[in-house]
């Protein structure tokens, strides 16, 4: 649970953020303060599902963005499910991965 306190002095705002808050990078921080001024913040989540022929490619591409190491992957039997999340910086066209499992 995060606590925020908010303490008004004279028309003035001092907020007073837990130390995760504080420690996030400067877009995330104004997204968090945003959402909170607005009661609202816009999420964009995907699914991805890859079908295709035998050894077309497609466990080698679903480890590439889960960050995984491709070398001595093999043919896959039956189905490879993968669980986690990314951060895309649109600006800076990069894809961090947070944390992934499978």
């Amino acid at each position: 649970m995060v606590n925020i306190v908010f303490i008004l002095c004279r028309s003035m705002y001092i907020i007073v953020m837990p130390d995760e808050i504080q420690q996030l990078d400067h877009g995330d921080l104004q997204l968090y303060l945003n959402m909170m001024r607005h009661g609202e913040v816009r999420a964009y989540n995907i699914r991805l599902m890859f079908v295709g022929l035998f050894g077309a490619g497609k466990t080698c591409t679903a480890r590439r963005l889960m960050g995984r190491d491709i070398a001595g992957t093999s043919s896959t039997d039956g189905i490879d499910v993968y669980i986690g999340k990314c951060k895309v910086d649109v600006r800076e066209r990069s894809w961090h991965t947070i944390e992934g499992k499978a």
